[in-house]
């Protein structure tokens, strides 16, 4: 800066490292980022996190991030810690707890307000079990802003508290020896506002049981996504066809972003070539949006990709 004071620091550092100490069957693999800016960001940049494993036993500690399938959990960044235990035999348990945003006060003097946030706790599980190629899964998870955690009356309308659940299960199955079947249905219950009147869920959702756990509320919505395929496996190729559908609206606090209100119908071919030096996977299908006509104007569109790859 000339002729002003300066703004910042000219100078800037970041440092990232891993470290991993093996004693015996214990594992302990550390690894940390840090920098001298500062951010306002809701996820910090200076993170660290510790990675233990004994045995059947993992567990991750700090800045960590989990996925337990796209429509629960998936990739979100939070300060926590989960455990996952894959014992003999054919089950295996994951949990999950941890702080998802930070409480971020609204500043009336910044022009963009989308760093103000409030304090998200969040928790989850996923019991699987897997018996070679088949396996079936259920996996729940739950965050819920702490209205307390900021002062929410200075807010603008479209920052508010939020709370939710979404349940998800999946099963694969494998038939005809060459023939392999998988499906994922998720529902999320989603409260866009946590200090709205509450209310009685609906007798057909299966939240009315959970009422304990998640509490409805006028603010509340409820939407569906579900994910299936069906495949052919040869020698050296797999064919098959996929279905996707996602309700408009569909959210889940477990992701950063979420594509919804679409239906995908596609199929897709891979193939093994020249004595597996080639191998070439083709996927391609149509889109459609506007899924409970409800928008003024409807999108149709194929959707497709390629990928080659050569070993010489």
């Amino acid at each position: 800066a000339k002729g002003i004071e300066a703004r910042r620091d000219p100078f800037s550092y970041f440092a990232t490292g891993n470290l991993n100490f093996d004693i015996y069957e214990l594992v302990i693999p550390v690894s940390f980022t840090y920098s001298n800016r500062a951010s306002t960001f809701q996820q910090p940049f200076n993170q660290y996190s510790i990675h233990p494993k004994y045995k059947w036993i993992r567990a991750d500690i700090g800045y960590i991030s989990t996925t337990y399938s796209p429509y629960t959990l998936n990739g979100h960044i939070y300060n926590g810690v989960a455990l996952e235990l894959t014992p003999k035999g054919k089950f295996s348990y994951n949990v999950m707890y941890g702080r998802f945003l930070k409480a971020i006060e609204y500043d009336s003097l910044n022009v963009s307000a989308e760093d103000a946030a409030f304090k998200r706790m969040g928790c989850g599980t996923k019991i699987g079990y897997k018996n070679n190629s088949d396996f079936a899964q259920v996996t729940i998870f739950y965050a819920k802003d702490e209205m307390e955690s900021i002062n929410r009356f200075v807010l603008p309308d479209d920052i508010k508290p939020e709370e939710n659940m979404v349940i998800s299960a999946g099963i694969g199955k494998s038939f005809l020896k060459k023939m392999f079947f998988e499906i994922e249905y998720a529902t999320s219950a989603l409260s866009s506002d946590i200090s709205s009147t509450e209310v009685t869920p609906d007798n057909f959702t299966i939240y009315k049981g959970l009422d304990p756990f998640f509490t409805t509320r006028a603010s509340t919505s409820y939407q569906d996504a579900l994910k299936s395929s069906l495949s052919y496996k040869g020698t050296l190729y797999t064919v098959g066809v996929a279905y996707e559908r996602i309700d408009p609206q569909y959210r889940t606090l477990g992701s950063y972003y979420f594509n919804n209100d679409l239906e995908n119908i596609t199929g897709n071919v891979t193939a093994i070539l020249f004595k597996n030096k080639v191998n070439i996977a083709v996927n391609a299908g149509v889109q459609r949006d506007d899924l409970e006509n409800k928008n003024i104007s409807k999108m149709k569109r194929f959707v497709g990709a390629i990928n080659l790859t050569y070993k010489p």
